[in-house]
C-alpha cells in the first residue's frame, strides 16, 4: 500500500508552474506544507528567484528545506532546430548543477531531492521491457538524460537523490492527452504512424502520488520509472481517446508526413517505442490508482473543470 507517512514541511519547488509542478504543488500545500517556488521573475511571496546558467545561486536561500524537487526545463515538443535543442540540453543540465551546487554549499542540505528525467532515457525506441536496471539508450533525448541525471552525482553523498524517469503524462489540463482532445472532439483525431510504437504512460495523478510516495520512500533512490504498470501501443491509446469522448479516429497521420514537419522530435517521440515498467516502485509497494488505459483516459475525459 502507499504509505502513510510523515512528509516534509518545507519543499522547494522548480518547475512549479508547469504540467506537473502546479499540480504537485497544489497536493502539498493541500496537506499543508510550506511550499516554495523557484522563479526566474522578480520573486514574489513563497518564491525564490534564480537564474541557471547565468549567476550562482546563493546556497543560504536554499538551505533548511525537507525537500527539492526539480522539475524545469524547455519544453522538449516542437521542431528540434540546433538552438532549441541546445535549450533542451542546457536548460536541463545547467539548472540541474547550478541547483546542485547551492544545495551542496547550504549549511542544512535537503533530506531529499527529486529530479525530473525521462523514460527517453532508454532511447526512442527499444525492444522488450525495460526497467531501471536497464542501459541507456541511443538519440538526442537519451543523451540530454544522462547528462540530466549526471549532473546530480554531486549532491549524492549528501542527500537521498532520486532520478525520476517520466513516461507520457496523461492529463486533461494538458501535455499529451490535453492536445489530442479538441482534434478527437472534432473526429479528426488518429494515431501517428502505424500505431504499433508502445507508449509509457501515466496519469497526472499517480504521477504526483508517485512523487509524494519517493520523498518519504527511504529505502528509493537513483533511477525510478514513474509510469504505468502497462505500456500501450499507440493505435490502443488513440482508440482509448476515441471511445471517452465517442468520436471515430479513422485518420492516420502518416509517418513520411510526421518525421517532415516535427523531424527529430517526432522519429523520438510519437514514432518511436519504449515499453518501460515501474519496478521499483512497485517492488517496493506503491499502489497505482490507474493501471488501465482505457478506464484511465475516460476518468481523466469526465472529470470537471
Amino acid at each position: 500500500m502507499n504509505r502513510a507517512v510523515k512528509r516534509p514541511s518545507r519543499v522547494l519547488v522548480s518547475g512549479a508552474t508547469g504540467l506537473i509542478g502546479r499540480q504537485f504543488v497544489a497536493a502539498r500545500r493541500a496537506a499543508g506544507d510550506t511550499v516554495v517556488a523557484l522563479v526566474r521573475r522578480k520573486a514574489g511571496e513563497q518564491e525564490i528567484r534564480w537564474s541557471p546558467g547565468v549567476e550562482e545561486l546563493d546556497p543560504a536561500l536554499v538551505s533548511g528545506f525537507d525537500a527539492v524537487v526539480h522539475l524545469a526545463g524547455e519544453p522538449v515538443v516542437g521542431l528540434w532546430t540546433a538552438a532549441k535543442k541546445r535549450r533542451i540540453l542546457e536548460s536541463r543540465v545547467r539548472g540541474t548543477e547550478t541547483l546542485v551546487h547551492a544545495l551542496t554549499r547550504a549549511e542544512r542540505p535537503p533530506r531529499v531531492f527529486l529530479c525530473a528525467s525521462g523514460i527517453n532515457f532508454y532511447g526512442g525506441t527499444r525492444a522488450g521491457e525495460v526497467d531501471e536496471h536497464s542501459a541507456a539508450g541511443s538519440g538526442f533525448l537519451a543523451g540530454v538524460c544522462e547528462a540530466w541525471e549526471a549532473a546530480c552525482d554531486p549532491l549524492r553523498t549528501v542527500a537521498r537523490v532520486v532520478n525520476l524517469r517520466i513516461g507520457v503524462v496523461l492529463a486533461r489540463e494538458g501535455g499529451t492527452l490535453g492536445a489530442m482532445l479538441p482534434i478527437f472532439r472534432l473526429g479528426v483525431g488518429g494515431s501517428v504512424g502505424p500505431g504499433k510504437g508502445y507508449v509509457s504512460w501515466i496519469t497526472i495523478g499517480d504521477l504526483v502520488r508517485a512523487m509524494e510516495y519517493l520523498l518519504e520512500a527511504d529505502m528509493l533512490r537513483g533511477p525510478v520509472n514513474a509510469v504505468a504498470p502497462e505500456p500501450v501501443t499507440g493505435r490502443r491509446l488513440t482508440e482509448a481517446v476515441a471511445e471517452a469522448v465517442r468520436r471515430p479516429a479513422v485518420l492516420t497521420v502518416p509517418a513520411w508526413a510526421a518525421r517532415l514537419v516535427l523531424g527529430g522530435f517526432a522519429e523520438e517521440t510519437a514514432l518511436g517505442s519504449v515499453q518501460a515498467v515501474p519496478r521499483r516502485l512497485l517492488e517496493s509497494g506503491f499502489v497505482f490508482q490507474d493501471v488501465r488505459i482505457e478506464e484511465s483516459v475516460a476518468a481523466l475525459v469526465a472529470e470537471r473543470r
